[in-house]
């Protein structure tokens, strides 16, 4: 099965790290990636643009609605993914996300939920 890992971190402390921890921050996704690759489990994977770049959009009574992405009460926004393939959704979890930065939290899925 897939899954995609939906990685959030607030984006105000990720542009306040010093650029030697957010090169650390990066090394250690390309790591994950690796070792994901390595055990054949990595699919795809890359980082998303930073939130006021995005949009929402909606549609409603037939007409469409562009608005800011909302932050939620944790501050944290989605900050990239990676589709992984994994036995369960434990096993996807259990996957060595500790090369995450500690601010980060990660969402897992089972993608495509209808195959």
């Amino acid at each position: 099965m897939q899954f995609l890992l939906l990685v959030y971190h607030d984006e105000k402390r990720w542009i306040d790290l010093s650029n030697e921890l957010r090169s650390a921050v990066y090394k250690d996704y390309r790591a994950f990636v690796e070792q994901m690759t390595e055990r054949g489990c990595f699919r795809e994977g890359g980082e998303c643009e930073p939130s006021p770049h995005a949009s929402v959009v909606r549609v409603r009574n037939g007409k469409t609605i562009t608005s800011p992405v909302a932050i939620d009460s944790s501050g944290e926004q989605l900050a990239g993914f990676f589709v992984i393939e994994a036995n369960n959704v434990a096993a996807a979890i259990g996957m060595d996300q500790s090369r995450f930065e500690p601010f980060a939290a990660v969402e897992a899925r089972r993608y495509p939920f209808w195959r």
